[in-house]
């Protein structure tokens, strides 16, 4: 069985799981590039952690030093880069079948990367060092950087696609490039040159949007008073002061960037020039729901729940209009004859390969819904527990889970992610603080049941939704996508793009993202999705174990 034809999930049922058949790859050319990106992963975060933002102590000491400052957030902008040129060039690089480096050359590119990368944590190391005296540093320190940072990036670029593959690809995406690079000096000049555009562009929004709240919220019977100048909205002791981001005008730009990319993405497929109605269409529909989002609000807090509608309603309400909005109108875009040519093939019952993403998408939804009717602890996680556990009861039949045939590797990679996880990611003793203060003022009966449900959801019930959502589904489909791609750069790209999408989902992406690197290396070595979720059950009850055996429940 091939994966370009059935995918790592293929339609199997459950009695018979598919296999990762990796038998055509180039096992060395797949394993380096993992191993290169599984090491600039761990660079990235290792300078994050180690110095981040506190490098940013230099912008203080005067203007040969002061814009060296930034050097401590660099880490998260290169990841942040690396993944839109991976989004825009993917493409272009998978559709390519040229050679990879030979290994005399692919061993240079891979000690450079890694002295660049010594050289850039040395000098960032010694800057932190004291005396942080700008007076006794060598004048041309810094400067040793900037060629640091260029070759550590380039190599790590070799690492995973010749010169002449790349230049291939930017040849072919240099009109999408120069866009996404007009659009990031724009902005840039924007804030710098038009530093109150954020306070003009509220100031355009406060009436429209307010007026909408404030007309739903009078026909709930609610008397709603409103000070402009101060932009603040009240409903008889419960004021909300309006930052600018809670007007909406993020999740304007957020739903014009993700139609605009799909509309863009599917453009041969879609009916031009009227699909182009669809973005200012969704821009109006998710300001208008904006409105309604703040009515609800202020409804709640007004109702005797403040703490509710602000840190738990406030937040949740806006990512699930944004989720919604972006979401519904790319399925009425495809299911629509005036808009797409293809309407007619995307309605169809859900395939066996589909269902393998309702459980993920089951727990996301029950857990933006439950967060509107949490404040500060999350008393509802047994609900969306719940509720996955049913989806995947549900469809337990056309799931590609074979019985477990218990090996070695799949706890010693759930190990390996555990030590990885706890390593990256610092503990929060405050945080941990709150977290058992609210837990453990309830009753001890609700205290053990809602223990009992975080073990058993963390360790069985997400690791089974996450994993045949990220390792099933979405794997499944990359290695689809990236046919024509050489085997080795199928899987390379398939196993990044589906981890970063995964590292996305938690609060640590980078650490995740390699979580899942991990994970499809589970899936590899035996083919079996089942394997995968035993590495992941791993790592979560140790983190489990680690948790309430050392009281850090900052990791929960």
């Amino acid at each position: 069985m091939r994966p370009a034809a059935t995918g790592i999930a293929g339609n199997a049922s459950a009695a018979q799981e598919p296999r990762w058949d990796a038998s055509s790859i180039d096992l060395r050319r797949l394993w380096v590039a993992l191993f290169a990106l599984l090491i600039v992963g761990c660079e990235l975060a290792a300078f994050d952690y180690a110095f981040g933002e506190r490098l940013m102590f230099l912008r203080t000491i005067g203007t040969h030093w002061r814009y060296w400052g930034f050097i401590g957030v660099l880490p998260k902008n290169l990841a942040l880069l690396g993944i839109g040129a991976a989004v825009v060039l993917a493409p272009s690089l998978l559709r390519l079948a040229a050679q990879r480096t030979q290994i005399p050359t692919l061993a240079l590119v891979a000690g450079t990367h890694l002295a660049a990368g010594a050289l850039i944590a040395s000098v960032a190391a010694l800057l932190l060092a004291p005396p942080k005296d700008a007076a006794a540093w060598p004048p041309l320190l810094p400067w040793i950087v900037m060629p640091a940072l260029l070759m550590w990036a380039a190599s790590a670029a070799l690492l995973v696609a010749p010169r002449q593959v790349w230049a291939q690809a930017l040849r072919s995406k240099r009109w999408e490039l120069g866009f996404v690079l007009f659009a990031a000096v724009g902005y840039k000049l924007a804030s710098h040159f038009l530093p109150d555009i954020e306070r003009v562009i509220a100031d355009l929004l406060f009436a429209p949007t307010t007026g909408v709240a404030r007309t739903i919220d009078h026909w709930w019977g609610f008397d709603t008073s409103m000070d402009a100048a101060t932009r603040t909205l009240s409903i008889g002791s419960f004021a909300v002061e309006m930052a600018p981001s809670c007007l909406g005008y993020a999740g304007i730009g957020l739903v014009f960037v993700f139609i605009s990319a799909y509309l863009y993405a599917g453009r041969k497929h879609l009916r031009y020039p009227q699909v182009l109605v669809m973005v200012p269409a969704a821009m109006g529909l998710i300001w208008l729901l904006n409105g309604v989002r703040i009515a609800v609000l202020m409804a709640i807090g007004a109702m005797g729940q403040p703490e509710v509608a602000v840190q738990g309603f406030h937040s949740a309400a806006g990512w699930v209009l944004l989720m919604g909005v972006t979401v519904g109108c790319i399925a009425f875009v495809d299911r629509s004859a005036l808009f797409s040519t293809r309407a007619k093939a995307t309605s169809r019952p859900l395939s066996d390969e589909d269902i393998q993403l309702v459980p993920q998408l089951v727990l996301l939804a029950m857990g933006l819904f439950t967060l509107l009717f949490t404040a500060t602890f999350d008393w509802l996680y047994p609900v969306r527990a719940a509720a996955a556990a049913a989806a995947l009861a549900w469809y337990a039949r056309r799931l590609p889970l074979a019985r477990l045939d218990l090996n070695h590797w799949p706890p010693l990679i759930g190990i390996v992610v555990f030590i990885l996880w706890i390593v990256m990611i610092p503990a929060e003793p405050a945080k941990s603080q709150a977290f058992a203060a609210a837990l453990f003022a309830a009753p001890a009966w609700l205290v053990g049941l809602w223990l009992i449900a975080r073990v058993v959801g963390s360790v069985v019930i997400v690791p089974l939704a996450e994993e045949l959502a990220f390792r099933g589904f979405l794997l499944s489909r990359l290695l689809l996508a990236f046919g024509d791609a050489p085997e080795w750069l199928r899987y390379t790209s398939a196993i990044a793009i589906s981890s970063c999408a995964f590292g996305l989902l938690h609060g640590a992406w980078i650490a995740a993202a390699l979580a899942g690197v991990a994970y499809a290396g589970a899936l590899y070595v035996r083919g079996r999705i089942t394997d995968a979720v035993v590495a992941h059950a791993t790592t979560n009850l140790l983190i489990a174990v680690y948790v309430m055996v050392g009281e850090q429940w900052s990791y929960w």
